[in-house]
């Protein structure tokens, strides 16, 4: 792979494939396979946050004695707009081994290596977690873009944004599905989440029109399998590549400035949107399951039902005193 990440005059010589396949082997070797799964996972996302697609690019070759502390802030940077501490202090933790052990393996020079070090880490926790509620007007106004541009753009980003407020699903999740996933006539998608588990993501009845509307546009354009969501060039013609996840919160940002918002919509907001629909029609057990939260706890930090919203549901409910004369 002839990747180029770093470019200062004293750079590790671009190490062949062989050599990046034993650092890695080495990397993994002292850990229980639940680790493993849960690194491989962390690298992954790092690499999506290199702009690269992290479904097809090979984690044993990929050249991690590149990366710089440039890099590693520019990515806690973007993290902190989605991610909690804890996980972003995880996906740092995974790529600081790795870069230890091209390091070790003398593949990265000791300058290179202690700058990293220095690179600070959030620290706290998100009591509040991430995301926001994206209320129906904000969602009207975006489906409505897509629709008046009537484009092959516009059908997919309407599909994706869809795809985001009527499952939950996380945004390397939507870009890591493949045509086989989706079952529009079950409505379900099969997604790979974290430690690779594959899970059942149930899609709202809404939503499917939207989806049945790309899919009839990427059988026009010669796709039935592969990649769901892909690139599209100036001239309207659907690609095969698939996007990254960088790439689908680049549309959405897009998206959301045609449609005028004050505020864009990430996909995180889908997730947290769906969430506190959930809780407010259906309560939390229920919302739990379909967020695929394992604590309860977590699931509670999605409600973002305003105080103005609570105070009403207390002045206006019944209670035993509501039948009874005042004194």
């Amino acid at each position: 792979m002839d990747i180029q990440l770093y470019n200062a005059p004293n750079a590790a010589v671009i190490a062949n494939t062989e050599q990046l396949r034993r650092v890695v082997t080495m990397y993994f070797s002292s850990m229980a396979p639940s680790s493993a799964e849960t690194i491989r996972y962390a690298l992954r996302q790092a690499i999506e946050g290199l702009g690269m697609d992290a479904v097809n690019v090979e984690l044993e070759t990929f050249p991690w004695n590149q990366l710089t502390a440039t890099h590693f802030s520019k990515l806690i940077s973007e993290w902190r707009k989605e991610l909690e501490p804890a996980t972003i202090r995880l996906y740092v933790y995974a790529l600081r081994g790795i870069v230890r052990a091209c390091f070790v393996s003398q593949l990265m020079p000791a300058d290179q290596f202690m700058l990293i070090k220095e690179v600070k880490l959030p620290r706290g926790a998100n009591k509040r977690g991430r995301g926001r509620a994206v209320d129906d007007d904000e969602q009207d106004a975006i489906f409505r873009s897509c629709e008046e541009e009537d484009s092959t753009t516009g059908i997919r980003d309407a599909a994706i944004f869809a795809l985001f407020f009527a499952t939950g699903m996380r945004r390397a999740e939507l870009a890591g599905l493949d045509d086989g996933d989706i079952d529009l006539a079950k409505a379900e998608a099969r997604v790979r989440a974290k430690g690779n588990n594959v899970l059942v993501k149930h899609i709202q009845a809404w939503a499917i029109p939207y989806l049945e509307a790309w899919r009839a546009v990427r059988k026009d354009s010669g796709f039935t399998s592969g990649p769901v969501f892909t690139r599209i060039v100036k001239s309207g013609r659907v690609t095969g590549n698939r996007l990254t996840g960088r790439g689908i919160l680049s549309i959405m940002e897009a998206r959301c400035n045609k449609a005028g918002l004050e505020q864009v919509v990430r996909p995180h907001d889908g997730r947290r949107t769906m969430g506190t629909a959930m809780i407010k029609e259906h309560g939390e057990l229920v919302a739990q399951k379909v967020l695929g939260h394992s604590q309860l706890a977590t699931t509670r930090i999605y409600d973002m039902r305003s105080d103005d919203e609570i105070k009403r549901h207390f002045t206006n409910a019944a209670g035993p005193r509501s039948k009874r004369s005042q004194p």
